[in-house]
């Protein structure tokens, strides 16, 4: 017998492995056993196919894969392959973050486009502007929804935000996702939304969903949601940054922590990068400490919601959170530590820009995402 027991495709989170017998291929009465092998043997498929997918798998980690090959019930042989996976890269930012693998270097520039500073600048006026005229609003069991239409692009702009009263349930569990390890921490709240008037609207033409600090969180969530389901059902949606036409959609965020927690949904979901655009004002760390904050910490989220709340902080505001970031180990000893980082964050998706006091939009690359995301508050006096 001559057995061929291979993989490809191999990245910092999955694999394919393949099995095949030239003497066998027609013969039913074989059957094969794959086993993932650490600390003891875990059965991963059993049956008569001879590939398997494994997804899940931890960057730079070596692995044992076992495969028994049985005829009629009974073990006829056994094969062993040990394969160590890839580096992974901090953050999905750009289609080249997954070439990046191997350490190597990739210059990820991405001048936003006219088009584009308007459509992020249209996001802005829904969020922070104060004028409601032309603006329907709705408020969802305490998510509060604002749409707004712009005829010269027919672009729908739909915002999310959480009501006060709604913030300590909400914030719960959002930490409770994250902890079980759904991929987009919000998808609790999608039941809540009024995902048919979405659905509707992308008929007739494109959207962008946009909100600030949670709300934020919200749209990114929803947005994957509708393109993983479309993707499921082999629908394509358009990229609204791209494309100005009917069944295309965009997201642009504004103070918003990352919202993926498997890097395998990040690999597989990698042409949808795009489709994201997060803004950060450059010493805001607020995001930061939403990827990080204490799940014990039950008592300060009204605490945090004020502080969600403010443009600025004066001085006994950062007296009180310099107070509650010790509490939590939001340290520069310990977070100036990347592994620490890469241990806790949860995984960033899309493109994100730094944006400064005079509105210009400086693009971040994977090499200084954890800088700019985590490590600005250490680096500047005056933070916030």
């Amino acid at each position: 017998m001559e057995e061929y027991f291979y993989y490809n495709n191999l990245s910092f989170c999955s694999l394919n492995l393949f099995w095949k017998d030239q003497n066998n291929e027609n013969d039913n009465s074989y059957e094969y056993e794959l086993y993932q092998q650490e600390k003891e043997e875990i059965l991963i498929y059993e049956g008569k196919k001879t590939k398997y997918k494994t997804i899940n798998l931890e960057p730079k980690k070596e692995y044992t894969f076992i495969l028994r090959i049985l005829k009629n019930g009974k073990k006829i042989d056994e094969k062993v392959q040990k394969i160590k996976t890839l580096n992974s890269p901090v953050a999905i930012l750009a289609k080249n973050s997954l070439k990046m693998e191997n350490n190597n270097i990739i210059n990820n520039e991405n001048e936003l486009s006219k088009d584009q500073k308007e459509i992020i600048s249209n996001c802005s006026k829904i969020i922070f502007d104060r004028k409601d005229e032309d603006i329907l609003k709705g408020d969802f069991d305490g998510i509060e929804i604002k749409i707004a239409y712009e005829v010269e692009t027919n672009i729908h702009y739909i915002s999310f935000d959480i009501k006060s009263e709604y913030f300590s349930e909400f914030f719960k569990n959002f930490l409770e996702e994250c902890k079980n390890g759904i991929i987009t921490p919000c998808h609790f709240i999608i039941q809540k939304l009024p995902t048919i008037l979405i659905f509707h609207l992308l008929e007739k033409g494109p959207i962008i969903l946009t909100g600030k600090r949670m709300g934020g969180v919200i749209a990114s969530s929803l947005a994957f949601y509708i393109l993983s389901i479309g993707k499921k059902m082999k629908k394509d949606y358009d990229n609204t940054f791209l494309k100005k036409e009917k069944k295309s959609i965009g997201v642009v965020t504004f103070g918003s922590p990352s919202f993926l927690i498997n890097l395998s949904a990040g690999d597989l979901s990698k042409n949808f990068v795009s489709y994201f655009y997060n803004i950060k004002d450059e010493f805001d760390y607020i995001p930061g400490i939403i990827d990080f904050y204490n799940k014990g910490k039950e008592k300060d989220y009204k605490y945090l919601l004020d502080i969600f709340e403010k443009m600025e902080l004066n001085d006994n505001d950062k007296a009180d959170l310099h107070k509650l970031l010790k509490e939590i180990n939001f340290i520069k000893k310990f977070y100036k530590n990347e592994d620490n980082i890469k241990k806790l964050m949860k995984i960033p998706f899309g493109y994100y820009y730094s944006i400064n006091s005079s509105n210009s939009y400086k693009y971040i690359n994977d090499e200084d995402f954890i800088n700019f995301y985590y490590l600005k508050y250490f680096d500047n006096k005056d933070s916030i």
